[in-house]
């Protein structure tokens, strides 16, 4: 439409100027004026806002959105946070209160160009604020990556103008999700992340942070039908008991203690194995360099905690371990021994240690193997199988197969103790 009436003003003027020999050139100057007017950075409209002027100065009550800014660059034009803003680069700024209690004098003090306050904060108090101040803004969190690019764009249009500041925008977000894309795990897990044991402090569907989960392969049991963080405890343990990919428990800092000692969550796997991991509840929400860093703290965790070796204690129990073992039923000897004493010591053994690797040892070596989630599940003690068998880190059975004196296991020859290597 713009260049239609570009065209028809051209026109015009060529029109006009045939006729009364005017001056074409300085006609065209005054095109491009005009033009150039409607593409001016500023005044931007931003909400109940309209910006004059680059800001050089802004409050951010809102953690998130300081993030955003310090992405983009804006963090020296920070002059006042909430307590919530723990970025590095905002160590030496001004407090400001917290998000549910800003200290509005202060903010008034400030006297800054554009203050940025949280959805969170009560909306009487943010009538105050905005009362009180030149440009008063909420900024709502992307709801998934593909919002991103919305409140980039939106939050560099105010910081830098409507052609300069989306621009910019655009790019930072270009680079944020090019840095997220690098991140992205091939682990896949099954799991959820709590921030409360109340039933209704799960990441949801509707979360942000549900997004970042299944960037770093953890299939979220919260996803499927819960909203709002509601999900009760009941799910992390029915689904804790179904085979496939290993279950984990992701929490805030300061809660694996109280899953760990939780009386509903006990006897899950989750529990017993050693995979309630402590994930800071700002890696789901931000959504600025901190996202990058999450994702990255993230992957790396769970990463670590599933591939934990443990330490080696073979030869606590008089057996080495080498890359050719292999033992099933009919095997016998000291190496034997040594596998059903340890497998005894972990609750998997139904008999007596005998040195005969009978029926009930593979029963114990297949029980074994599904607990630890070995690839091989079929009762034959190969070397990987041993390693894991002989390392801190194996499971233990959850219950005791043998409660009290069981029969020896019968063989049909008197066990040698001599070893014998299938």
């Amino acid at each position: 439409m713009t260049r239609k009436i570009i065209a028809v003003i051209f026109a015009a003027l060529i029109a006009v100027c045939t006729v009364s020999g005017c001056d074409i050139n300085s006609s065209l100057t005054e095109i491009n004026d005009i033009v150039t007017e409607k593409e001016k950075d500023y005044p931007v409209k931003a909400g109940y806002c309209e910006i004059e002027h680059e800001p050089q100065s802004i409050a951010v009550i809102d953690d998130n959105a300081a993030d955003i800014l310090i992405a983009c660059g804006y963090a020296d034009k920070i002059k006042g946070k909430s307590e919530e803003c723990s970025q590095t680069e905002l160590e030496k700024v001004k407090s400001l209160g917290t998000v549910l209690k800003p200290k509005t004098d202060e903010i008034k003090k400030l006297n800054a160009d554009v203050v940025f306050v949280s959805t969170r904060t009560d909306y009487s108090i943010y009538e105050k604020i905005k009362s009180e101040n030149k440009c008063v803004l909420r900024i709502s969190s992307a709801k998934s990556f593909d919002d991103f690019k919305n409140v980039y764009t939106n939050i560099c249009r105010i910081m830098s103008g409507n052609i300069k500041g989306r621009k910019t925008g655009e790019e930072k977000y270009s680079d944020i999700m090019n840095s997220i894309g690098r991140f992205e795990s091939d682990v896949v897990i099954r799991g959820c992340y709590l921030y409360g044991l109340d039933g209704k402090s799960a990441l949801t569907s509707d979360m942000y942070g549900n997004e970042v989960l299944s960037l770093t392969g953890v299939k979220n049991i919260a996803a499927e039908d819960d909203l709002g963080g509601n999900m009760n405890l009941s799910r992390i343990v029915n689904a804790d008991k179904q085979e496939g990919f290993p279950f984990y428990i992701l929490c805030a800092e300061g809660m694996r203690s109280e899953i760990l000692n939780n009386e509903q969550l006990k006897g899950t796997s989750a529990v017993r194995k050693n995979r309630v991991i402590e994930i800071p509840y700002e890696y789901f929400t931000r959504q600025g360099k901190t996202a990058v860093r999450g994702l990255q703290y993230i992957v790396s965790a769970i990463k670590s905690q599933s591939s934990a070796s443990g330490k080696n204690i073979a030869k606590d129990y008089d057996i080495e371990i080498t890359d050719d073992m292999y033992f099933t039923v009919d095997s016998e000897g000291d190496s034997v021994m040594a596998i059903q004493k340890r497998l005894d010591d972990l609750g998997y053994l139904p008999i007596k240690p005998t040195g005969y690797f009978g029926e009930s040892t593979a029963e114990a070596v297949k029980n074994f193997q599904i607990n630890n989630e070995l690839d091989r599940r079929d009762g034959i003690a190969d070397t990987e199988t041993l390693k894991r068998l002989f390392s801190t880190s194996a499971f233990s059975s959850t219950t005791q197969a043998r409660k009290s004196e069981a029969p020896t296991q019968q063989s049909t020859e008197p066990p040698t103790f001599s070893t014998t290597i299938v």
